[in-house]
C-alpha cells in the first residue's frame, strides 16, 4: 500500500485533476490522504462533493492555514501504508509514476526515490529554464520507507523550500539510499499562483531566487558545514522567522 499525502490550498481549478491523476495509477494499492489547508475558495466543498464517498481517499480539513509541509507532517501520522509519497494539488501523475518508483525502490534496495518532472504554464507551454532545459529533478516526488521519513523528523516548518532541504538530509545520510526514476513522471503547474512565483518567495526559471530563499539556503549550508552543535535547528527557525517565512 502506498500513501500519497496532498496538501491543497485555494486549489479548486486544480485539484480535481491532480487526485484523479494519482487514482488512475497503474499501481492498484494507492491511499491518497488529502487535506485542506483552510482555503478561502471552493475547494473543500469539490473535495467533499467529489469524494466523500471514495474508498480510496480520506479528507481532511485545517481551521488555519498551515502551509504544506505543516500538512504532510500531520497527515503521516493518518498514514496506514509503510510506502509514503508526496503530491501537489495542481500537478498531474503519469499513471506510471508510483509503480515505476516502486519498482525502483526494490530493485535497487533504496530506501528513497525521486523522479522527474516537467513544467507546465496553465497555457499547456512547457516552460524552459536558464540551462534550457526542460526536465528537472522533482522533489515533490519523494517516495520513501515510512522509516526513513519519521528518522528524519519530517519538514521543517516553513512557508517553502523545506522539500529541498529535507532531499538533502537524505542525500547527507550515509545510511541511506536514494534511487530516482529519470524519466519524467509529473507534469507540473507553472503558474503565478503557485509558491515558486509568489511575491518574496520566488524561486523563478531565469535562476532568481528571493531574499527568504536565500536566507534559508544560507542557514541550512551553514548548519551541513559547521554541525548542528554550530548551528541549530532552533537558529534555522529563527532566520525563517526573521523572513516571515517560518509557520
Amino acid at each position: 500500500l502506498i500513501s500519497v499525502l496532498v496538501a491543497a490550498f485555494n486549489a479548486q481549478h486544480t485539484v480535481v485533476p491532480a487526485i484523479e491523476s494519482l487514482l488512475a495509477q497503474d499501481h492498484g494499492r494507492v491511499e491518497v490522504l488529502i487535506c485542506d489547508d483552510g482555503s478561502t475558495d471552493d475547494t473543500v466543498t469539490l473535495l467533499r462533493s467529489r469524494y466523500a464517498n471514495e474508498p480510496a481517499v480520506r479528507l481532511y480539513s485545517s481551521s488555519v492555514n498551515q502551509g504544506p509541509y505543516n500538512i504532510r507532517n500531520a497527515l503521516l501520522a493518518e498514514a496506514t501504508g509503510q510506502i509514503i509519497a508526496y503530491h501537489d494539488a495542481d500537478d498531474l501523475a503519469l499513471p506510471t509514476r508510483l509503480g515505476s518508483q516502486l519498482a525502483a525502490l526494490r530493485a535497487t534496495s533504496a530506501d528513497a526515490c525521486f523522479t522527474s518532472w516537467v513544467r507546465a504554464r496553465p497555457s499547456g507551454i512547457i516552460q524552459v529554464f536558464r540551462d534550457q532545459g526542460v526536465k528537472r529533478l522533482s522533489l515533490i516526488s519523494l517516495m520513501a520507507h515510512r522509516r526513513v521519513i519519521d528518522s528524519l523528523g519530517g519538514f521543517r516548518s516553513a512557508r517553502f523550500a523545506a522539500d529541498r532541504e529535507f532531499h538533502q538530509r537524505l542525500v547527507d545520510a550515509p545510511s541511506i539510499r536514494i534511487a530516482r526514476v529519470r524519466a519524467p513522471q509529473l507534469l507540473g503547474l507553472w503558474s503565478p499562483q503557485s509558491l515558486t512565483q509568489a511575491r518574496g518567495s520566488e524561486s523563478l526559471a531565469n535562476g532568481f531566487r528571493s531574499l527568504p530563499r536565500r536566507a534559508y539556503a544560507a542557514a541550512v549550508f551553514q548548519q551541513r558545514v559547521l554541525g548542528r552543535e554550530r548551528v541549530s535547528d532552533a537558529d534555522i527557525d529563527a532566520v525563517l522567522r526573521e523572513h516571515a517565512a517560518y509557520i
